[in-house]
């Protein structure tokens, strides 16, 4: 099985496309018969395509791949929009009527043939999709970091927005030319920069996809960089070693393991758990088994909400993503060392790295102002004088608009999930956006929209529990069918074998253990209203 695995911001290296790399997995149990239905064949040759150029977009290459193992007979179309959003079409022999779309990971600028992001697209198109895919304006080959918005508001914009967008538009005008009918149907697949893109495709743009699947999405852009500055500012004056790390995660799962019903490793609804730092740690009496009040006070930080005065504009963390868990090398789902969700962000990751230092460095230099500085230095910012300067950057790389009646009108359908063991993207964030979007008159929100958390989770998959999940199949069933999606199952796999099953809980129900039976099958647990 194809997979994506997830890497935010990772600095000095692409970032890695993301989306659920469980997409399809129940293709065979679909109530709508996606894989095979009326099979459209090309009314064109490949090559003709070049012909659709036209004065924004260009496109520079159309051949045919033949079939191969594991991949169908492709037309394969790569373009470039002005001035630089690179795109790629996978058109198969055998459509099935439908365009699917994959996202970004991190500051995005993958190239086309990443291996990841062609897997994505491979997997779509073995079941008919034409599937899409772009770079969102830059190279990340040879513009680092956030160094590509230096001064370029285009390509900010390109990021922010109008290239998933124009890229959507793009491919449909292909498939329309090349088997002589638009697609009848539209889907978007993203998880974190990816959920980001599918949150602005609903809000700015939504007549683009008749369903989007949004993983973990970055959609507090400007808030979220701000509660990294801070986190980074307390690690840097007193930092957490690994040790201390681990005795954290010993603490809170002893005390808090059995908060949801069941001692199984996992914090099962994390907001029900009044965990405070200052409070409840041990703090160093003689023995390196208690922490600093340094080390508290840095872990106070980290489980606070961001304030600007006394205003909050980003929610507390919450425990969970501690102690270590599955984790995956780059854009697959080969296991490497189980991993804190922490590494790389609070504590530093097993080659002595804080990427998130990277993240908020790159961030305060090129995309917060509108003025660039790469001289910046983000710890002498002072949040009160200098987060209403960050405006502009909210307006562009922001997706914080709950008002999707006009997504909702069309006939649009929406799936939300998020690992409440994600320590990258605050899930808390988005419970707060899908409460938002419910208050709104009107909206009927269980309708058109649905969210997922999913214990022990880490960002966009891995962790202590299950991750391993196809939304995609009730996505297409909801939309296609009318089929509600409900209770779902999630898997844990460890090589190569399912250890866990688990119910995934239409948000705000939880799992909850009948109280006999295994703690890993799925048929054990039901969910529930929270109490």
């Amino acid at each position: 099985m194809a997979a994506l695995a997830v890497v935010f911001f990772t600095p000095g290296t692409p970032a890695t496309p993301t989306a659920n790399g469980s997409s399809f997995l129940d293709a065979a149990q679909s109530r709508i018969d996606y894989t095979v239905p009326e099979v459209t064949h090309p009314r064109m040759g490949c090559g003709d395509l070049i012909h659709s150029s036209d004065a924004d977009n260009s496109v520079v290459s159309a051949t045919l791949s033949p079939a191969a193992a594991g991949s169908p007979d492709l037309c394969v179309v790569r373009g470039v929009i002005s001035p630089e959003v690179r795109y790629i079409v996978y058109l198969p022999a055998r459509w099935n009527g439908r365009l699917y779309m994959h996202g970004n990971g991190g500051y995005a600028g993958e190239a086309l043939d990443d291996e990841a992001g062609h897997m994505a697209r491979l997997k779509a198109a073995r079941h008919g999709f034409a599937a899409a895919f772009t770079n969102s304006g830059h190279d990340a080959a040879t513009e680092r970091g956030g160094t590509w918005a230096h001064n370029n508001l285009q390509k900010e914009i390109d990021f922010g927005f109008r290239a998933v967008h124009l890229t959507a538009l793009t491919a449909k005008n292909l498939a329309a030319a090349y088997y002589g009918k638009a697609p009848g149907y539209s889907y978007f697949d993203g998880c974190s920069t990816g959920g980001l893109q599918g949150f602005n495709e609903a809000q700015r743009f939504p007549a683009d996809f008749d369903g989007i699947l949004a993983g973990a999405p970055v959609f507090s852009l400007r808030e979220m960089i701000w509660q990294y500055r801070n986190i980074q500012k307390a690690v840097a004056d007193a930092p957490l070693s690994r040790e201390k790390l681990e005795l954290l995660g010993d603490i809170i799962l002893t005390r808090y393991d059995e908060a949801d019903g069941v001692t199984d490793g996992v914090i099962g609804n994390p907001p029900a758990v009044d965990f405070d730092p200052q409070r409840d740690l041990p703090r160093m009496q003689g023995t390196q088994q208690d922490f600093t009040d340094d080390e508290i006070n840095t872990l106070a930080v980290i489980y606070g909400p961001t304030l600007i005065g006394k205003t909050e504009i980003y929610p507390r963390t919450v425990i969970g993503g501690e102690f270590p868990g599955l984790a995956y090398a780059d854009g697959t789902y080969t296991p490497v060392a189980p991993q804190s969700a922490w590494d790389g962000r609070a504590v530093p990751d097993s080659k002595g790295g804080l990427g998130q230092s990277f993240i908020v460095q790159s961030w305060f230099r090129y995309l917060a102002f509108e003025t660039d500085d790469a001289n910046r230095d983000w710890r002498e910012l002072d949040p009160e004088r200098d987060y209403p300067r960050t405006l502009q950057s909210g307006l562009i790389f922001n997706a914080t608009d709950p008002d999707l009646r006009p997504f909702q009108r069309r006939g649009g359908k929406m799936i939300i999930y998020h690992g409440w063991a994600d320590f990258g993207i605050n899930p808390m964030r988005t419970v707060e956006y899908y409460h938002e979007v419910s208050a709104l008159p009107g909206d009927e929100i269980a309708g058109f929209l649905q969210l997922y958390l999913v214990p022990g989770m880490h960002h966009c998959n891995g962790g202590v529990n299950v991750d391993r999940f196809d939304l995609m199949t009730p996505l297409i069933n909801w939309v296609e069918g009318d089929v509600i999606p409900r209770d779902l199952t999630g898997h844990r796999v460890e090589q190569g074998k399912v250890t866990r099953t688990r119910p995934l809980c239409a948000y705000p129900r939880v799992s909850r253990y009948r109280g006999t039976g295994s703690i890993d099958a799925h048929e054990n647990f039901e969910c529930v209203d929270p109490e």
